[in-house]
């Protein structure tokens, strides 16, 4: 028995969800899953991130690989269970 963690993203404007389930979140599958909802986001014509907002997770406060795929991207914004109650 083990635990799976879902990743979420969601356009504040038009409140579509991108949501993936993984085993772990480590900062390398925190960074692919910003990289791949990015580019969804972009596939539906919702072009350019303007903030990021996460909870406190370590990976998110001092994950290398996430802070090199926020790279030219806006300030992260950290709040408690951001997209909690979408899921």
């Amino acid at each position: 028995m083990g635990y799976e963690y879902v990743h979420a993203a969601i356009d504040d404007h038009t409140r579509l969800a991108y949501a993936e389930i993984h085993s772990d979140e480590k900062t390398g599958t925190c960074a692919g899953f910003l990289r791949r909802a990015a580019a969804h986001f972009t596939e539906l014509g919702i072009a350019g991130i303007e903030r990021v907002m996460t909870d406190n997770a370590l990976a998110y406060r001092r994950g290398k690989a996430w802070h090199t795929a926020l790279a030219g991207q806006p300030p992260i914004t950290r709040v408690n269970n951001g997209a909690g109650h979408y899921i």
